[in-house]
């Protein structure tokens, strides 16, 4: 085969290695038929309200959080891209993202010399392990970016380039990193480990160079935005305090962060394809050193395996932490499996194939198998569609309304962004504007904390706040409660709350009486 025509192989196999799971994907998506992240209502309503409002400086809709005032964009560029491709559906936006992510894993694959071959085989792997990250596919959220900007700093570190090419590429990433995800920090990984790696006697700290200079280019970021003060701030509270705040107190459903805390059952068993993965990239780290000595394997391949590792064990303290374990265990097995099976000195270099192609079918099989069980459990997100066209009919911009429970706001800023809700980003957002407030708040307003079982009856607390007393703390006079909390219904009609208007299927409006 000459020149050219292994170039156009190559080239099909990596088209094919995009489009097999960008195909995958829309099927699972027709599959699936629903939106299950609520998330994607909260960032595809923000992008519609335009360019004004991303760069604005606050958050109108939420009353009590500390973005009202002092808001900085920390997903900038990911709201604009959404808002440019506002014309798309959904389906078409999480596409065309899938795409740049399966792009960018074809650019490290490519980077740590891996066979477009393997690439293509495992390219579904890709898709499938980082379920959760796609939340059945119909989620449009900054981990995406996140991810796949993750996978190009990876490619960085492995692609044979002078240092200050790999200098100015990774300081381009972080800087436009901090432009598009609210945990920048994370491309910085691959540098940091990759130098660590590399540091010989002698050689002082210059291996460390690219995660110097990548550490310059994220602060430049953060302060080359619209608002720095604010910007700098919510990092701060997004990557410390709300983990200082998970460490420091006792679990509480409506002050700590849900992606801080331990995984169920169920989320852990849609883990395990992604944990056996992880398990066997370091099993093959390990042996490969064994056979053909520590100078065989890459530092950003090692770099990889560890970085996979420790989101793996980070998974079951934090939720999120397997949509980057995911990918990055996939990129290490490919990697590590292409590179100790074929090598002559491997022993199992005659059936190499053989394990290759059967390991990969188990995998691939438990990975459909937890995929489809995920598209048929996971929930769908209920739109109070009705609710909205009552409360935007009916109630003035800038009206305050609470909504007790702040997994309830996605929903209602989706069909209402034109009123003033409490509370429902980051809890970290809310408590440090007035935490005791906040917590006041919480328990006057939500149900759940008024609700004592006593002698397997339902009983209401005699110390509550009342609905009027509410009002005059926050000026608010209107409530939204979801279906079907029925108990949760009766406690706030016992508190000062009335009926306003019922929606049937949908929930509750209210007033103070």
């Amino acid at each position: 085969m000459n020149g050219d025509s292994k170039k156009r192989a190559r080239t099909l196999f990596a088209l094919g290695g995009v489009m097999l799971p960008v195909l995958a994907a829309t099927l699972l998506h027709v599959c699936c038929g629903k939106i299950t992240s609520a998330e994607t209502l909260f960032h595809t309503t923000f992008a519609k309200q335009g360019l004004g409002a991303i760069f604005s400086g606050n958050f109108p809709a939420i009353q009590l959080e500390f973005l009202q005032k002092n808001f900085s964009d920390q997903s900038l560029l990911f709201h604009g891209f959404l808002y440019l491709t506002q014309w798309l559906s959904i389906t078409g936006q999480l596409l065309l993202l899938l795409a740049i992510y399966i792009f960018s894993a074809l650019f490290a694959a490519k980077s740590l010399h891996l066979r477009m071959r393997s690439f293509f085989s495992g390219s579904l792997l890709f898709l499938f392990a980082a379920l959760p990250l796609l939340d059945s596919l119909t989620a449009l959220t900054p981990d995406i970016s996140a991810v796949s900007a993750l996978l190009l700093s990876f490619g960085i570190m492995g692609r044979e380039m002078s240092e200050k090419k790999r200098i100015l590429w990774l300081s381009i990433l972080t800087f436009l990193s901090s432009w598009s995800f609210p945990c920048p920090q994370i491309v910085l990984i691959p540098a940091l480990l990759t130098g660590l790696l590399q540091l010989r006697k002698g050689a002082l700290l210059a291996p460390l160079k690219p995660f110097a200079g990548g550490v310059c280019a994220l602060f430049a970021g953060l302060l080359l935005h619209p608002h720095p003060l604010d910007t700098l701030t919510m990092w701060k509270l997004y990557n410390w305090d709300r983990i200082v705040d998970a460490l420091s107190v006792s679990y509480d459903p409506f002050l700590t962060d849900p992606a801080l805390l331990s995984p169920g059952g169920k989320e852990a068993l849609f883990a395990l394809p992604v944990l056996l993965t992880v398990f066997v990239s370091l099993m093959l780290r390990i042996r490969l050193q064994e056979y053909r000595g520590r100078g065989a394997v890459s530092p950003a391949v090692t770099a990889a395996v560890i970085t996979a590792c420790f989101f793996a064990l980070a998974f079951f303290w934090v939720k999120s932490a397997l949509i980057f374990a995911a990918p990055i265990a996939v990129l290490a097995f490919l990697s590590l499996g292409d590179t100790f099976l074929r090598g002559e000195q491997s022993p199992y270099k005659d059936q190499w194939k053989k394990i290759a192609w059967g390991f990969f079918a188990v995998v691939l099989l438990l990975t459909a198998l937890t995929a489809a069980l995920y598209v048929k459990t996971i929930p769908a997100v209920t739109i109070p569609v009705k609710i909205g066209e009552y409360l935007e009919k009916n109630l003035p911009e800038g009206t305050p309304v609470l909504n007790g429970n702040r997994s309830d706001f996605p929903q209602l800023y989706a069909v209402a962004p034109h009123l003033r809700w409490q509370w429902g980003t980051d809890p970290v957002f809310a408590t440090k504007k007035d935490r005791q407030k906040m917590a006041l708040l919480i328990r006057a307003a939500h149900p759940e904390f008024s609700l004592i079982k006593r002698n397997g009856k339902v009983a209401f607390e005699a110390d509550r706040i009342s609905a009027q007393r509410l009002f005059s703390f926050y000026g608010t006079a209107y409530a939204v409660l979801p279906e079907p909390d029925q108990d949760a219904l009766n406690v706030m009609l016992q508190n000062g709350w009335k009926i306003h208007h019922t929606v049937p299927g949908e929930g509750w409006i209210l007033t103070v009486k």
